[in-house]
């Protein structure tokens, strides 16, 4: 039969001295224990009249930061109630209002207990001399620095370009957070982006990090993109981007002006990308008259291919340059395919509320995207792309993964493409064939099995649609077709 309590000789007998516990061994409620982790060993004895031995406490603690200096760590675990008589400190002793706020707070329950406002935490710790400046306090004095100032930029007093690069410096942490870039949004911060914008419009290292810092409060923030879009930041972008030129081709253009054009060009995709995208309201803008973005977006990629085109013929194959061109085409066929995605999916999974899915279904019957990609000989540009890359990777010292990267890519915008021009694709097969093989040669892994099947569904679903759309196959479509890919 077994026991139903312990033998007084199996239960732990405490003094007033550290005994050690033997293992398995129960103790009696009330005592003062403590672990030593570096012996594996647990040590327990009573505890003094007041609740707390406080001079073995202080003397373990003092112990404790020694051994940590020492780099020999010993962990106390101290085991007791928490009621205000085990306390080290009193609190009872502290008269002030927050030490009664705190016993108050001790004393109820939890479900009692209500979180407070950011204004009644503030008024506490002014009590307690402690001042607290939050994230929306930094950028509301931020905001208000410019306002003092855009007098004295406006008289040249003061440098515009030496105050907004502090300016901005400032910003840039602060507005990756959700909360903190929406408050900026709202207390008219692009009022201001736009002013700078003016101010600096020909300062490109100073635009180039403008713009990063609005793409990055942008970025799957809806208030924010709302907010930038009513203060017409889209215009801004478009013209910002119709500027490119092919003027780094020329002769004399050195490898850091390439380098500083592309890193120009690439945050004003980043910041159109994250105005874009998600955002109906500002897509339809985009498209339509007056900005005609998609016009913009087909000469923005004819004239990054010419460029290439000119340096092949040029034999500067082994710069930098070219990757970094090629880089920009793909950023912009990705923006399009990502669109391409959003609107397809909305009608095939809405999840909007019933008013804000009528609204952003209004907006895009307004405008038919796939008529535009055709209007704009989107699928033909694809042909060009493939050519181009082709051609750019047989002359040119390309890596594995620079191959990998730039077809993996534009696999993913073809493949978003077929249901638009499935049947103008067909002669980009052999060229995407040329390159898969290209890269089998100097590295055999699962990223290439990867675009292999890539190529074989974009090949099946090329079939399925014109079988489905009766569509009759070109005599190099029906050889494709009928040809092994691989």
């Amino acid at each position: 039969m077994s026991k139903t309590t312990p033998d007084k000789e199996d239960i732990f007998v405490a003094t007033d001295e550290w005994k050690v516990i033997p293992e398995g061994m129960p103790i009696p409620p009330g005592l003062h224990v403590k672990i030593d982790f570096q012996n594996h060993t647990k040590m327990a004895k009573l505890l003094s009249k007041d609740g707390v031995n406080k001079d073995t406490m202080l003397q373990t603690l003092d112990e404790k930061y020694l051994d940590i200096n020492n780099g020999n760590f010993k962990k106390d675990d101290v085991i007791g109630t928490d009621t205000e008589d085990n306390l080290p400190i009193n609190i009872t002793q502290i008269d002030d209002d927050s030490a009664k706020d705190t016993q108050r707070l001790l004393n109820s329950s939890i479900s009692d207990r209500k979180f407070r406002s950011m204004a009644e935490l503030k008024d506490l710790f002014k009590k307690l001399n402690f001042h607290v400046t939050t994230d929306l306090d930094k950028i509301s004095e931020i905001l208000k620095n410019y306002a003092n100032v855009s007098r004295q930029l406006n008289t040249g007093a003061a440098n515009p370009r030496e105050y907004t690069i502090e300016m901005i410096r400032d910003l840039d942490p602060l507005l990756d957070k959700w909360d903190n870039a929406i408050y900026f949004a709202e207390a008219g911060g692009f009022v201001i982006i736009n002013d700078i914008l003016i101010r600096c419009a020909n300062d490109t290292d100073f635009s180039m990090a403008v713009y990063k810092l609005t793409g990055s409060a942008m970025q799957n923030n809806p208030q924010v993109q709302i907010q930038a879009y009513k203060s017409n930041l889209l215009p801004r972008l478009t013209q910002a981007l119709n500027e490119y030129s092919i003027s780094t081709s020329a002769a004399g253009a050195t490898r850091s002006d390439e380098e500083k054009e592309y890193r120009y060009y690439k945050s004003i995709i980043f910041a159109l990308s994250s105005l874009l995208r998600g955002l109906p309201v500002a897509q339809k803008y985009f498209v339509e008259p007056p900005l005609d973005g998609f016009t913009l977006l087909t000469k923005f990629v004819e004239r990054g291919l010419t460029n290439h085109i000119n340096k092949m013929d040029d034999s500067l194959l082994n710069t930098d340059s070219l990757d970094r061109g090629l880089k920009l085409v793909m950023r912009i066929l990705t923006l399009v395919s990502d669109l391409i995605v959003e609107q397809r999916n909305f009608w095939l999974y809405p999840d909007d509320s019933a008013d804000r899915y009528r609204q952003n279904s209004d907006i895009y019957k307004s405008f038919d995207l796939n008529q535009i990609l055709e209007t704009h000989d989107w699928c033909e540009l694809h042909h060009d792309i493939i050519k181009v890359f082709d051609e750019y990777s047989l002359k040119g010292n390309l890596s594995f993964y620079g191959l990998n990267n730039f077809l993996e890519k534009y696999l993913e915008s073809l493949t978003n493409l077929l249901p638009i021009c499935s049947n103008k694709l067909y002669g980009i097969v052999p060229h995407i064939k040329s390159q898969i093989n290209r890269i089998k040669k100097i590295n055999e892994s699962e990223m290439v099995e990867n675009l292999e099947l890539q190529l074989q569904n974009i090949v099946y679903k090329l079939g399925k649609i014109n079988s489905e759309t009766k569509q009759p196959l070109h005599e190099e479509q029906g050889n494709i077709m009928r040809n092994d890919i691989f």
